[in-house]
Formats: C-alpha cells, sequence, structure tokens
C-alpha cells in the first residue's frame, strides 16, 4: 500500500534534514565510538572527509574524496552492490556541478552535492549486513569480537547529533532546527502504535536484500538468490488495513525496488531453472506471478466484497466513518506537499534546505501537519479495531492472498469450482527492456501449461505503442489537429507477432485451442493492459499492402473470432468475484440508471445531428486550469454527443430504468435522496460522455465529463471523479462507460487496468465495459446496445460483447461508418472487464 504525502514526509524527513545537518555542519572530531565495527568507522571518517572537503570549498579535495568513497564502497561491498551502484548519481551530479562552475555558470552556493535522499547516502551508519571488511576477492567475514546487538541508522545519527561536539560547534539556527526535529519525533511517536497498525511501511533493509538477490541471479548464483527472494519478496508486499493516497515520487529519487519487482524476479528465475523440464506450471512461480501483477483494480475489487462483507455484519456505517477520518488525513498530507513542490526537483529542494531558515519552515509545516492529522490517525485505529471485532476476517478479505496452483488444477474428478465449462485463465506476467514475460494457461477440466514470451519487454512494448499509434493517433497528438489526416491502416504483423508471443506457445495453445474452450479469462500487466486482446491476430499476415485495405480487415483472422473474451484485473479476483452471490438478470424492469448526451454548457443546443464524430470527439483535453469556475469554462467547450441519446433511448426501451439527458445528466443528480436509492439498485449503471484522464483539465485522477452545474451548485464542478465514484455503494452486475479512454492504464501514473474501473469495481461493480482510446460515438453506441441486446436474451456477458463486436466487423458498407467499420479502430475499443457469465 502507498503511503500519504504526509506520512512518508514525516516519517523520512526528519532524519533525513538531521542527516544532511550532521553532515554539513559536524566537527572534526574522529570520535566514532557509536559505531560497532571496523566497517562503521572507515565509513564514518569517509564521511567526514567529503563532509571537511565541501566546507572548504575545494572542488579538487571534494572530487579526491568522492572518488575515495567510492572506492572504500567498492571494496566492502563489492562493485555491483547497490551501495556502489547508489554512490554513482551522486559522482555525477557533483561532476556536473564542477562543469558548470568551470563554464561560468551562476549557481548556488553548495553546503554538499548530495542528492537529499537516504537511499542515495548509503555510507553513514552500520549495516546489520556487514561484520567485517571485504577484500579484494574474499568474502566478508564475520569478526571475532562483533557486539551482539546492532544500533540502527537513526541511532547513529541521534548520537552525532547529540554529541558535546556538534551541540558544542553548530550555530544556534542549527540547534534550533534540532529542537524543532526532537519535537516532531515526539509528536510522531503519539500516534506511532496506531500507524504501525494500519498504515504499510517500505521494508528498507528488504529492499537492499533484493537487490542483492537479483545481483546475484546476473553473477548466475541462482539457489542463493531464490533463497533471498523467498524470504524478502513477503516482507516488500506490506499489507495495510487503511489505503492512503498516492503520489508520484520526485524524479531524482531512485526507483525502489517494490514486492512486484521482486516477485517478478522470483517467478523468473523459478521458469529459469525449471520450466525446460516441468511442462506443468510450477506452483511457486505462478504465485510469484499473479503477486508480480496486482493492480489497483483488484485490490479495489477485493475491497468492494470485503465491504459487502462487513455490511451482512452490520458494519457498514464504521467503514463510512473510516473513510471520513482518511479523507481528512490525506487531505492534511497534501496539502503540505502542495505547499512544497521543489520536493518533486533536486536542485530545487538542495537550494530549498540550504539554509536553516528553509530547514525551519518547513520543518514548522510539518509539525502543523501532524497536530492536524493525529486526531485522525488515533481515529482511524479505534475505527480498524471496532471494525476486526465486529466483522472478523474484515480485513483478510480485503487483502487477498495469490490463488494457489492446486486450487485451479484440482484432482482428477473434482470439480472446478473457479473455472466454468468452455473457459480457461491465461496470465501475462510482463516484463520489462530485454527480459521476457512468463504465460501461464489453465483450463476448467484441470490441465495446465506455462512458457516463456517469445518477445522481450521492449520487444512488447514497441509492438503495443505500434498499433496502440494506428489505432487511437489522437493520443499521440494532442493538439487533435492532424492526428486522423492518415488513412486508417492496421500493422496485422505486429498483432500477429504479439498473438504468437502471448498465445502462440504449442503448450499453450494446446490449452486456450482445446475443444470445448470458447471464453479467455485473461489477467494482463504492464503494457499489456493498455491494449485489447480481442485485436491479436492468430493467423500469419501475407500481404503488407493488405494493412490499409478494409477488405483485408474483415477477412483477418482476429482473435475475437475464436473466442469471446474477459478481462480480470487479477488472478485473486475470480475467487472474489466467483464467491459473490448470483447476479440479478439484467433484463428486469426499472434497473437501468444511465447518464446520456450530457449538456456541457447551460446554452448548449440541443436535439443535434446524431452522426460520426469522430474527429471532433477525440479532441485532447489536456487544458491547466486549477479552479472549478476554469474547470466548468473549459467543459463548457466539449464537442456535444447527440448520439447517446439514441443508445441511451434504446438501451432504456431494451431495459427498463431511468435516463438522464441534457441538464439533468449533472453530478448534484447523484446526491438526490430519490435518485441515490435508484443507483443504489440499479443492476445497469451506464455512462455515455466523455472520459477525462488524470491531467485532463487539471485533474489530479480519472473522472467522467457531466452536464454544466446549475448556478449557485458551489459542490458540483461538472466531473465526476474516481474518488467520489469509489464512495457510491453498487450492486450493478454491468457499468457500461461508453466514454473515451475510460479503460487506460495509460503512461499517466496509473498502473494496471486502474481509473475508472478501478473505482467503479471499489463501489461494488460485477464488472465494467471500458474502453482502450476515444471511441466514435456512433461506433460506441451500437457496440453497447447491441451488446446489451444479446445480455437481455441471456447470453454471458463476454459473449455477447464477442457477437456485437463480429456483427459491427461485418458491416462493410455501413450506412455510417463506411468501409473502414471492420476496422480494430471501431469494433475494438471496448474490453469486458471482470465477470465474463
Amino acid at each position: 500500500m502507498t503511503k500519504a504525502p504526509s506520512d512518508r514526509l514525516r516519517q523520512g524527513m526528519a532524519g533525513l534534514l538531521v542527516l544532511l545537518c550532521s553532515l554539513a555542519w559536524a566537527s572534526d572530531s574522529q570520535d566514532s565510538s557509536f559505531f560497532l565495527d571496523e566497517t562503521g568507522r572507515a565509513l564514518q571518517a569517509s564521511a567526514e572527509r567529503m563532509s571537511l572537503a565541501s566546507r572548504a570549498r575545494d572542488p579538487g579535495k571534494l572530487k579526491a574524496a568522492l572518488r575515495a568513497h567510492q572506492a572504500l564502497l567498492i571494496q566492502l561491498f563489492g562493485a555491483d552492490s547497490p551501495e556502489a551502484i547508489a554512490f554513482e548519481p551522486i559522482l555525477a551530479a557533483n561532476g556536473a556541478v564542477q562543469a558548470q562552475a568551470s563554464a561560468g555558470e551562476a549557481r548556488e552556493p553548495e553546503s554538499f552535492p548530495f542528492p537529499p535522499s537516504l537511499e542515495s547516502l548509503p555510507a553513514i551508519g552500520p549495516d546489520p549486513r556487514l561484520q567485517g571488511l571485504r577484500e579484494p576477492g574474499r568474502p566478508t567475514e564475520r569478526p571475532k569480537h562483533a557486539q551482539a546487538q546492532v544500533k540502527t541508522q537513526e541511532q547513529s545519527l541521534r548520537a552525532l547529533t547529540t554529541s558535546p561536539e556538534f551541540t558544542g560547534s553548530a550555530p544556534p539556527e542549527i540547534l534550533a532546527i534540532q529542537q524543532q526535529s526532537k519535537r516532531l519525533t515526539q509528536a510522531m511517536a503519539r500516534t506511532e502504535a496506531a500507524r504501525k497498525r494500519n498504515f504499510a511501511r517500505p521494508d528498507v533493509h528488504a529492499e537492499n536484500l533484493a537487490r542483492q538477490a537479483i545481483g546475484r541471479i546476473a553473477a548466475g548464483k541462482l539457489q542463493q538468490a531464490e533463497e533471498e527472494l523467498t524470504r524478502t519478496c513477503p516482507a516488500l508486499r506490506a499489507n495495510a488495513r487503511v489505503d492512503l493516497d498516492e503520489i508520484e515520487q520526485p524524479v531524482w529519487i531512485e526507483k525502489p525496488i517494490g514486492a512486484d519487482d521482486c516477485f517478478r524476479a522470483l517467478a523468473l528465475l523459478r521458469a529459469r531453472r525449471t520450466l525446460a523440464s516441468s511442462p506443468r506450471p510450477d506452483p511457486v512461480a505462478f504465485e510469484a506471478a499473479q503477486q508480480a501483477t496486482e493492480s489497483d483494480a483488484s485490490t479495489a475489487l477485493s475491497g468492494s466484497a470485503a465491504r459487502r462483507y462487513a455490511a451482512g455484519f452490520g458494519a457498514e456505517e464504521l467503514l463510512d466513518e473510516l473513510a471520513t477520518h482518511v479523507a481528512a488525513m490525506n487531505a492534511a498530507g497534501k496539502a503540505l506537499f502542495d505547499k512544497w513542490p521543489w520536493l518533486q526537483s533536486a536542485d530545487q529542494t538542495q537550494r530549498a534546505l540550504s539554509s536553516p531558515a528553509g530547514i525551519s519552515r518547513l520543518f514548522a509545516d510539518m509539525e502543523k501537519t501532524g497536530q492536524k492529522q493525529d486526531p485522525h490517525i488515533r481515529e482511524i485505529d479505534r475505527l480498524t479495531e471496532l471494525l476486526d471485532q465486529r466483522a472478523k476476517g474484515y480485513f483478510e478479505l480485503r487483502s487477498p492472498t495469490p490463488l494457489p496452483l492446486a486450487e485451479l488444477m484440482p484432482p482428477e474428478g473434482v470439480p472446478n469450482a473457479l473455472l466454468r465449462p468452455g473457459q480457461a485463465l491465461v496470465l501475462w506476467m510482463a516484463a520489462p527492456d530485454d527480459e521476457k514475460g512468463l504465460v501461464f494457461a489453465l483450463s476448467a477440466d484441470g490441465k495446465g501449461a506455462w512458457a516463456s514470451m517469445t518477445l522481450t519487454g521492449r520487444q512488447t512494448s514497441e509492438r503495443v505503442q505500434t498499433l496502440r499509434r494506428q489505432i487511437d493517433p489522437c493520443s499521440f497528438d494532442p493538439a487533435g489537429r492532424t492526428c486522423w489526416e492518415e488513412p486508417l491502416r492496421f500493422d496485422r504483423r505486429a498483432a500477429w507477432e504479439l498473438h504468437q508471443s502471448l498465445l502462440g506457445d504449442p503448450r499453450i495453445a494446446a490449452i486456450v485451442q482445446a475443444g470445448g474452450v470458447d471464453t479467455l479469462v485473461i489477467v494482463p500487466s504492464g503494457i499489456l493492459t493498455s491494449l485489447p486482446p480481442a485485436l491479436l491476430i492468430e493467423a500469419e499476415p501475407t500481404d503488407p499492402a493488405d494493412d490499409a485495405r478494409p477488405e483485408a480487415w474483415s477477412r483477418t483472422d482476429w482473435l475475437i473470432r475464436s473466442k469471446s473474451i474477459a478481462v480480470l484485473p487479477s488472478v485473486s479476483s475470480l475467487r472474489v468475484l466467483r464467491g459473490q452471490a448470483p447476479a440479478e438478470a439484467v433484463a428486469s424492469t426499472g434497473r437501468l440508471y444511465m447518464f446520456a448526451d450530457p449538456r456541457f454548457a447551460a446554452d448548449q443546443r440541443g436535439d443535434g445531428p446524431c452522426s460520426p464524430l469522430r474527429r471532433s470527439a477525440t479532441r485532447s483535453l489536456a487544458l491547466p486550469p486549477t479552479t472549478v469556475e476554469l474547470r466548468r469554462a473549459a467543459l463548457a467547450k466539449l464537442e456535444p454527443l447527440p448520439c447517446t441519446l439514441e443508445e441511451g433511448e434504446q438501451l432504456r426501451k431494451l431495459l427498463g430504468g431511468k435516463l438522464l439527458t441534457g441538464q439533468d445528466a449533472r453530478e448534484s443528480r447523484l446526491r438526490q435522496p430519490a435518485d441515490r436509492e435508484l443507483l443504489a439498485s440499479a443492476t445497469v449503471l451506464a455512462f455515455a460522455t466523455h472520459g477525462l484522464l488524470r491531467g485532463d483539465l487539471g485533474l489530479d485522477e480519472p473522472g467522467l465529463a457531466l452536464a454544466a452545474p446549475l448556478a449557485g451548485d458551489g459542490d458540483d464542478d461538472g466531473v465526476l471523479t474516481t474518488s467520489e465514484i469509489a464512495l457510491m455503494k453498487l450492486r450493478a452486475n454491468i457499468v457500461l462507460l461508453s466514454a473515451c479512454n475510460t479503460a487506460d492504464p495509460g503512461g499517466r501514473g496509473a498502473r494496471g487496468i486502474s481509473g475508472l474501473a478501478r473505482a467503479f469495481f471499489q463501489a461494488g461493480a460485477r464488472s465494467v465495459v471500458a474502453s482502450h482510446w476515444r471511441v466514435d460515438d456512433v461506433a460506441s453506441a451500437r457496440l453497447i446496445t447491441e451488446m446489451m441486446r444479446g445480455v437481455a436474451a441471456g447470453s454471458g456477458k463476454a459473449r455477447a460483447m464477442q457477437a456485437a463486436s463480429l456483427k459491427m466487423l461485418a458491416s462493410t458498407h455501413d450506412p455510417d461508418l463506411g468501409e473502414n467499420a471492420s476496422h480494430p479502430v471501431y469494433w475494438a475499443p471496448f474490453t469486458m472487464i471482470g465477470e465474463p457469465d
């Protein structure tokens, strides 16, 4: 789980700034008695030499001290160690500073040329793993008289900054900062127990061990690496009882090794050791691959199931109260982070922290933030304890464990409780850069296989990006002026090569192409979440010229021709969905609740013609308004979507229920008691409008554009955001998002199948139909209504989507879309996410 901004800052910044102060102003004393062995003393002496050189403003001495320190790290830890590697950017940063100075560029005086990151300063403090010096070519030895108790880095820093040498020589303003730090630490201690119980914490020691294990893999020490990863990865998968806001890490902080990185390394290592000799999936690799592909959407789906469980014990009001306090705590943290935006830049951070006054102001703001947050943290602790007592098992449901292989591959004669007849589960564990990911395929009859992808992570990404550019050119042309000027084409070879890598291995093909398998339940990860599996091509194309020919598109062997497809956020989501009560029939009268054709401006004309609006509907919305008033003005410029009115009327006629259009399709309607009741009881919830990504209109989260607010309604900004959706209470069997980019994972900070789909899962939906790119509103209306016609007739959701796609694919002379109707841009934008039946 991710920490709130203030939680990260309050836990790390105090020690960080004390560290910076101690480096810049520590005395020349060689007294290092608080270190435990010669390793610590050598590191401290080297750090003091660097500090002296920095204070002397002597570039030559500083460069020599830095080089000597690098040599010491290599001697102690090895050239490929995390410590030595982490020091390289420090050398590079100092070199850049000196180069600028040599060129005569103006710059701020430097007190110490280090990026302000604890991870970037591995030299300070003893490392519990080290008990002696490493000589070149000789393994580390434990000293004979090593002390049993190892002091932590924080204890060492505290000893340094409270020593007589420090307090006797430090300027008054530095001592004032020290007192501020002490007060801040004492304030944190008041809520430390509550924070430990409820908020996940990064395990720095486990992260270092994971780096070390990954280094052993490169060195060919596979057995030792596997043992270390098996112990370390679970420590990095720290589950919390409370979800906190996610923030973007500063660009200058080294990318941490997370649980997904660790488990991916373990899965690939198991494949390297056992895949060739074991066609049956390896249980350890399968569970590790699940942990490596865990997504925000799967967490949300598990959370919604846990909420329904808590409601059965009458504990739902505790969850609502808990959410209120979490939101208040997050808001206070966000306010602090927004006030100090320079934390995102290494240069600005160094300048801001170069003066005691800057440090003091930050500490004061952190202390005020803590005073605002602490009451909420203590109340969160009380509520979580009460929730655990009233609905025992809630937190276990909320953080599900991976599905064991045996649960999906039961012994012969034992029915499969998770996969229905005709279904096969496929897990794609993508890998980065030059590594090749893994594919797992399991069928309902207990058969299974696994294989390596034939494309590397880089090659996979290149092909996906190629197809995305051809299907969704406007995403790569923010101005939206030229994105549709080129004739449509589709790189069929790239789609076929992806199919071969993901489903073409003979062992995998034997599972997914077996007789009787007509539905694939696919769990993608990484870049693969941004491309609908339906447009993969099963047969090798022969003529590249056919890539631009509509008649070739209509006869291409798309995967959707042979399989209906549903996408899951995670393998464990299958257990969550199968454990829910059966959904009601969606044809029930009065079960539709839909927003369509919203009037984005109060004076916008209605009753416009319904015709293809591909060009106007796909203009970029990446405008920078930062206030509600500016956002409303920007929303008023959105193109109307009259075809969505036709879509809504057809769905209401088919399903019955409520349709809100024009000025009624506004956010404030969702707060009215009558509409909230209808919303909570709707079996089908639909939004036919513009989808907004993070960054559009200055939003820091995805959302749906709704009608212009009424005059005087200050709570309505015209956008239904993911955080607002997540607070809804739904039991919808299907959520239809006839909007652009609603499934986009897209490189804007989201992980996996997230965004709006994740929010609706969190609110309680069983499945979400979402788009991967900017859709044509005529094509969207046809796909959605045709799909729901099939669902209402009793077809499964995935099969109904397949039939709707194939019908459009066969429309070579469509009166509105013309011969291009067989291009994937029209028939393949939507994906069924969640329950396929």
